[in-house]
């Protein structure tokens, strides 16, 4: 008993002492959360998808605050740091006192994020240790050449295709590889983390009677089919509608964007990233703005 009145007393201290400071320089995206008014009542969550530009020199944009400027109703905060997905959001959402008049939630859905290359990265660390301090494989499928990550990737990589698919050259052949690395994947809802967040997530706004939207994000849907071919757009396309299935339900909505934005709408030309032109984001915030006045969401 007086070890536990001794955490208590060591933890109130630290709550008090330092815990703001090692937040601001361990996890950042709960300060950007601070930075919101207490009566905010919608929130968008992203990652560098939303504000990523090229040369911020020449403006910044990013969709939530497009999304802001659409929606004629509604004021949309955003919390957003480079690399975050669902394991940050549902740690800042933990964090969103009870007082605060959330109705709405507009949630990133970055597909990337889903597979072993993410979720095991060396930022995980960093991620991790955020989710703590705010804390309250491929299938075997018919006609598939290779039933691992690892047998395509390197394939890809010993030329096995270069000659015999003419979109494929010496200097993209290290971009379908990252294809592969990225997207050849089948969610498994039983073991993959990200599902776990999510669906803490959507426990979490059900309780609090939120709203939830979420974006599944954009991806180059046609520099990946030239360069890898249709057994990897089979696959993104299954676990897109997987997620569809599992998260359209209950009052809660994905828009879907995966074929959204256009191959010269895509910034980062040497990785796969979800890091669109001003235009491209665009898109997004309107196609978020569609579903959400189809809804009876949003006014018109």
């Amino acid at each position: 008993m007086v070890v536990g009145i001794f955490l208590l007393i060591a933890n109130q201290l630290y709550k008090a002492t330092y815990w703001k400071k090692d937040v601001g320089n361990h996890s950042d995206s709960l300060e950007s959360f601070w930075e919101l008014p207490a009566n905010t009542e919608n929130i968008y969550f992203g990652e560098s998808s939303n504000f990523h530009v090229v040369d911020p020199k020449k403006g910044r944009h990013s969709i939530s605050i497009m999304l802001d400027s659409l929606l004629k109703d509604k004021k949309i905060g955003t919390v957003d740091k480079p690399g975050l997905h669902a394991g940050t959001y549902l740690a800042v959402l933990k964090n969103i006192p009870e007082e605060m008049p959330l109705k709405m939630i507009i949630v990133t859905m970055n597909l990337r994020s889903f597979d072993a290359d993410w979720r095991n990265s060396v930022g995980e660390n960093y991620l991790a240790k955020t989710k703590r301090l705010i804390a309250p494989n491929l299938p075997i499928i018919p006609n598939f050449k290779y039933n691992d990550v690892i047998k395509w990737d390197s394939a890809m990589a010993w030329h096995t295709w270069l000659g015999k698919n003419p979109n494929l050259t010496e200097e993209n052949i290290g971009l379908a590889c990252h294809y592969i690395k990225n997207f050849a994947f089948k969610i498994d809802p039983k073991t993959n983390q990200r599902i776990k967040d999510f669906d803490e997530i959507v426990e979490i706004a059900k309780k609090r009677h939120i709203k939830i939207v979420f974006n599944l994000l954009a991806e180059n849907m046609a520099e990946a089919n030239k360069l890898v071919g249709k057994e990897l757009i089979y696959l993104m396309e299954n676990n897109r509608k997987f997620l569809i299935n599992r998260y359209h339900r209950n009052g809660n909505l994905v828009v879907d964007n995966l074929y959204a934005i256009q191959d010269n709408h895509f910034v980062d030309r040497n990785w796969p990233t979800e890091h669109y032109t001003r235009a491209g984001k665009l898109i997004i915030a309107k196609n978020i703005q569609k579903v959400l006045i189809s809804k009876g969401i949003s006014k018109k």
